[in-house]
């Protein structure tokens, strides 16, 4: 009987559970209000939970047309439904692929002094030699040293030798000795 009703001789139809965010049109049958839509996680429900009709990545649907991202992710630039995971630290040349996960671009390894594990370093596969890795298979030769010509995997760098002193005499004496066939 409807309660509203002062005659008491109407009846209205019930659902069982209620109709949240609808309406009971007959015996448990819900009919949801503009902008929802049944919830389908649960069987024969009565239930009608805010429709996003873009649906929503990494994110819920929370009212009518908006998504609410999930813990660890953040809304990706101007995109109302799309949330990208966040690396609370950074992801120095990577990137971030998970919560608070920074996956190294191809030439880079974590960093093992990062305690954070959000530093790539580069990779370089030959290990440097009186050099640092400053990119992907890319030996700096530190002061006062120079990329050793007869090394082909360009890795290795040896003193640097000044023109005027007697190491470079001595190696230049070698060299011409050796050039004109003189002992």
């Amino acid at each position: 009987i409807d309660p509203n009703n002062s005659t008491g001789n109407s009846c209205i139809p019930v659902c069982a559970g209620g109709c949240a965010n609808g309406v009971c049109t007959s015996p448990n049958v819900c009919t949801c209000h503009s902008g929802y839509i049944k919830d389908s996680t649960v069987s024969q429900s009565n239930r009608c939970v805010p429709h996003c009709p873009d649906g929503c990545i990494n994110a819920t649907c929370s009212a009518i047309n908006t998504c609410t991202c999930l813990h660890g992710y953040t809304q990706l630039g101007n995109s109302s439904n799309v949330c990208k995971p966040a690396c609370v630290d950074g992801c120095i040349n990577g990137d971030c692929t998970s919560p608070n996960t920074c996956t190294c671009k191809v030439g880079y390894e974590k960093d093992v002094t990062d305690p954070t594990g959000s530093r790539c370093v580069p990779k370089c596969e030959h290990a440097c030699v009186n050099a640092i890795c400053t990119s992907p298979n890319l030996c700096l030769c530190t002061a006062g040293y120079v990329k050793d010509r007869t090394v082909t995997t360009n890795n290795i760098c040896v003193r640097r030798i000044r023109r005027s002193s007697p190491t470079f005499e001595k190696w230049l004496d070698s060299q011409n000795r050796e050039h004109t066939g003189a002992l």
